[in-house]
């Protein structure tokens, strides 16, 4: 994921995927070290699915926390795994 601080403060921010087996319903909560972004800042983040996860198909939802109330930055996918 791409982010960019468009504001004017300091932004930290607290990456995950919530990642649930459509199949079974069973979701995890995967998190990633937190980064810090500056003003007019961008940077490329990546985030990784866990080596075990079973096969099966799997919506995949990307977030980017930046202590907002009520915003997020996320995106999300449907993924295979085989």
């Amino acid at each position: 994921m791409e982010v960019e601080n468009v504001g004017e403060t300091i932004l930290d921010c607290a990456p995950y995927l919530d990642v649930v087996n459509l199949k079974t319903g069973e979701s995890r909560r995967i998190k990633r070290k937190g980064f810090s972004i500056l003003p007019e800042g961008k940077r490329m983040i990546k985030l990784s699915l866990p080596s075990d996860l079973p096969a099966g198909k799997y919506s995949i939802l990307g977030v980017v926390d930046y202590g907002s109330d009520t915003d997020l930055a996320g995106a999300e996918l449907e993924l295979v795994i085989n």
